[in-house]
């Protein structure tokens, strides 16, 4: 006899219900998951977690009947974000069909209810690890938008008040709703506490101004919103600036800025136009309508080579020369970094912290500041020891990290033939730290006043190690490496060595190096070549790097090198 009306929880076991039409109801290894497993299901959890929930693993035995519920940012899991929200296991002899079971909440916030669908139930177990398999429906299972404020309470008490709350303030606080965009969300009602002036004729810079007693160490305003008309510039692309108001812009590229002294405003230039970013047009000759195609190909004859004058070097630095008694050192333990220029705004100062193997600095080193010579030991066979005073030189402030900070070596007139060797220390500093620094090599200044330099760089952000070049517009990867185990507020020692390429007339052979000191966790060596086009001619300076971040070199050494 044929059924009129089934019963929900038939019609459901006759069909993939709670799983989402769009699902394949197929595990990993293409077993399909029992339609009358469910006959019904309810979940809710917070957002949070993720938009989507799926089934992540069922399993039926003789014994006990086991259901997993995941959730995920994405359809396919590519996020790799999935998290176990909730869960039920029930002894077969314990099931009773149509009956709702409590889901366990794996996270907090996760509340539901499952109900199966038969007690007679076939072995099977399957795995699923994308929404794609068993999405549930909407219907069955949803995420919620979690309260931005889930309690109150008193500081330092451990209960929170529920219930209905009213809120009460005495002046110069201030209580209203309002309409507020939270993390990208929108608020029509939001309590939000403020301050007021008790009288209209109170000014804000007055001691007696409500601003002023509530204001902190650094500043005279408490925070934003409390200024009058027009309102001032609080962050430039969501950076805010420093506790003292001070926001430094850095700019690169063609960019050339100047200062506007009618209103405080900055001027940015750039010599780059539509003629120079275009292609010139492909027109024909507006006289006889000839196309560039259509004219017939010019034949030249190549002009005679000229003789090498072999009084001239042709070449970058053909030949090693050096105006140091090499090899040579600064430890800056007498708290001077000799023969170093800060580059533009860069900051650099001294620090009492040193790289546990300083000594190799002043090793064997014939001229060196920073170092003394034992006067029981002649020149020929020095052995050089350490100062007393303990010093870096690097960035100290946190306003470094808004900067590209540069010292330069002036004390060489070339960069070829020449290995740098330096004990770097990156601080962790704030989270607009870039965490990044090493020595430059080849600085010098093309015809539009940019910086062209080739850069031995340990980046903790990326966790890479490698030679750069800044091309007067932007840093590019030349050849790096993978370091995971390098790490902030660690002792490294960073070497790079250039010189032109035996046999080789066209390329310049560099060798750069990175070891941990602390605990050796990081060895590693590259080796590369680089085009005399974009090296450069060689008469130009070596120095010291740290990008938008805080950092201390524990010394600075140059040696003779031969590929």
């Amino acid at each position: 006899m044929a059924i009129r009306n089934n019963h929900w929880y038939n019609l459901n076991e006759q069909r993939s219900y709670p799983i989402d039409d769009t699902a394949t109801a197929l595990s990993d290894e293409g077993n399909r998951i029992p339609s009358s497993l469910i006959s019904d299901l309810r979940l809710r959890w917070p957002i949070t977690y993720g938009r989507y929930g799926y089934i992540s693993a069922a399993t039926i035995t003789k014994n006990i009947v086991t259901l997993l519920i995941t959730s995920s940012s994405t359809l396919d899991n590519s996020s790799e974000d999935a998290t176990l929200i909730a869960g039920v296991s029930v002894p077969t002899s314990e099931l009773i069909a149509g009956r709702t079971y409590a889901l366990s909440p794996f996270q907090q916030g996760v509340g539901g209810f499952i109900t199966f669908g038969s007690s007679q139930l076939e072995s099977y177990r399957g795995l699923f690890s994308t929404p794609q398999q068993t999405l549930l429906t909407a219907r069955a299972a949803r995420p919620v938008r979690v309260p931005p404020v889930p309690s109150l309470g008193v500081d330092q008490v451990s209960s929170s008040l529920s219930g209905i709350v009213n809120l009460n303030v005495s002046a110069p606080l201030t209580v209203r709703l309002e309409p507020r965009v939270i993390d990208n969300v929108e608020y029509e009602s939001v309590v939000v506490l403020g301050l007021k002036e008790q009288s209209d004729s109170v000014d804000t810079n007055d001691a007696t101004s409500v601003f002023s007693r509530f204001a902190g160490p650094c500043g005279q305003r408490v925070g934003s919103r409390s200024c009058s008309d027009p309102q001032p510039i609080e962050t430039i692309n969501g950076v805010s600036p420093n506790c003292d108001g001070v926001l430094t812009l850095s700019f690169s590229g063609c960019a050339v800025v100047g200062a506007n002294q009618d209103d405080c405003g900055a001027v940015v230039d750039c010599e780059l136009g539509l003629a120079t970013s275009c292609m010139p047009p492909y027109l024909p000759n507006l006289t006889t309508g000839v196309l560039p195609s259509e004219y017939p190909p010019v034949a030249s004859t190549p002009a005679e080579p000229e003789e090498d004058d072999p009084s001239v070097i042709s070449s970058v630095s053909d030949l090693p020369t050096s105006v140091l008694n090499l090899p040579y050192c600064d430890t800056f333990d007498d708290l001077e970094a000799h023969n170093f220029d800060e580059v533009g705004l860069s900051n650099f100062g001294f620090t009492s912290d040193e790289s546990p193997e300083e000594y190799y600095c002043c090793l064997n080193a014939m001229d060196a500041f920073g170092c003394e010579v034992s006067e029981s030991i002649s020149v020929s066979e020095s052995e050089w020891i350490l100062q007393e005073v303990a010093s870096s030189y690097g960035t100290l402030t946190e306003a470094s990290e808004g900067t590209t900070n540069i010292s330069l070596f002036t004390g060489d007139i070339q960069t070829l033939f020449r290995t740098y060797v330096a004990d770097m220390k990156i601080v962790s500093g704030t989270v607009a730290s870039q965490l990044s620094g090493g020595i430059v090599v080849n600085y010098r200044l093309n015809d539009s006043s940019q910086p062209l330099y080739h850069l031995a760089k340990l980046d903790l952000g990326s966790s890479e190690f490698g030679l750069y070049r800044y091309n007067g517009f932007s840093l590019v990867k030349v050849t790096v490496a993978s370091i995971p185990a390098a790490a902030a507020d660690s002792w490294h020692r960073i070497s790079i060595s250039s010189a032109p390429t035996p046999g080789d007339d066209t390329t310049i052979t560099v060798q750069l190096s990175l070891v941990s000191l602390e605990d050796g966790s990081v060895n590693t060596s590259i080796s590369t070549t680089v085009s005399y086009n974009s090296w450069g001619d060689d008469s130009n300076k070596a120095g010291l790097y740290l990008d938008r971040t805080m950092g201390h070199f524990s010394y600075w050494r140059v040696e003779s090198y031969t590929p």
